[in-house]
């Protein structure tokens, strides 16, 4: 994950808290009739019923308590994903910008913005398969959301089409087991080489066999890096089909299968 400190807002404005609906002046006051809380649900738009100025305070503090949710709930989001699933270059370069953008009190249409922008630094392979059918309309529903409301419903769309069970079965399975494996003195002992010797003819050298299971099992980590694995036995196998001929294979599969249940 992003492990990165947040900067504090540069705006120097304070941020509204929950709570701050005028609630023991509502309390006195009849219930919004039934027909325009249905209007609310469906449309989200306060702007468009006939209120009075009571109404209207107590819904516009709703409206900044849903933004600020939203301001935390889009950079916590950010932080969770991890700097594989972005294009590193772009991303580093404008990160500390956009968070405090976020994080500064604003408008809904500037938070459809910076979601916006965190998408499109997003790699393909971040998401699930059916994102690229969903992206179109995702992306016309995000750039016409003007309340808080709203913005919530896609962030959650966003959220639910990331690859968080492969971001962690590779981030917090797959690479700890496989540095695990290239740091192994039974990788590295040159003693375990002699039978793989005998195979690949006597002119080889032991060093320059055991650096080609170094090598196969480097290539392992660069697909662990993309999210290339759909399962675990799937990466079983290739680390299985990587190490094959080495002498000490029973003992470094031994090795993978305890990583794995360890995890």
């Amino acid at each position: 994950a992003n492990a990165v400190r947040r900067r504090g807002c540069a705006c120097a404005v304070s941020r509204r808290g929950r709570g701050s609906a005028p609630s023991s002046t509502m309390a006195s006051r009849d219930p919004l009739p039934a027909q325009k809380r249905i209007h609310l649900v469906i449309s989200h738009d306060p702007e468009a019923l006939d209120l009075d100025d009571t109404w209207k305070r107590f819904l516009s503090s709703l409206a900044h308590d849903g933004l600020d949710q939203m301001r935390s709930h889009l950079l916590e989001l950010e932080d969770r994903i991890p700097w594989n699933a972005v294009d590193n270059v772009v991303w580093e370069g404008v990160r500390f910008k956009w968070m405090d953008m976020v994080d500064c009190p604003g408008t809904a249409s500037a938070l459809s913005r910076a979601l916006l922008q965190l998408e499109a630094v997003m790699l393909p392979h971040a998401f699930v398969p059916g994102w690229a059918e969903v992206r179109p309309r995702w992306l016309a529903e995000v750039q016409a959301a003007s309340t808080a409301w709203r913005l919530r419903e896609v962030l959650l769309v966003f959220e639910a089409h990331l690859r968080w069970l492969r971001f962690y079965a590779h981030d917090g399975v797959y690479a700890h087991v496989l540095l695990a494996l290239l740091a192994s003195p039974l990788l590295n002992a040159l003693g375990r080489a002699k039978v793989i010797v005998k195979k690949q003819g006597k002119n080889q050298n032991p060093a320059v066999v055991l650096g080609s299971y170094q090598r196969a099992l480097h290539a392992l980590n660069r697909r662990i890096e993309v999210y290339a694995f759909d399962t675990a036995v799937e990466f079983t196998g290739a680390v299985v089909g990587a190490l094959a001929g080495h002498g000490a294979l029973g003992a470094l599969r031994a090795l993978l299968h305890h990583g794995l249940a360890a995890k």
